[in-house]
């Protein structure tokens, strides 16, 4: 289960009960979902900050940040010429 000081227990279970109860193939659907989900977000957070970035360039920023905190992304920096 995951850390969530604010989701009682009980909760919690019932939530790993349903999230089980689904196939494998409906759990990976859900999970890129969220993935899918959260990048939209980071994406529109990006643009309410630097309204000026254009659709790629904010995405370009994303990735940009995304390998400034993870090591493992150096050869993104590197493919996108910076």
């Amino acid at each position: 289960m995951y850390l969530s000081p604010d989701t009682p227990l009980y909760v919690k279970k019932i939530q790993q009960e349903i999230w089980l109860s689904k196939s494998i193939e409906e759990r990976l659907r859900l999970s890129a979902d969220m993935i899918d989900d959260a990048i939209k977000l980071q994406l529109f957070g990006i643009k309410m900050r630097h309204p000026e970035f254009s659709e790629k360039e904010a995405k370009r920023y994303r990735l940009l940040r995304m390998a400034e905190n993870d090591p493992a992304l150096t050869w993104l920096v590197k493919m996108l010429d910076v």
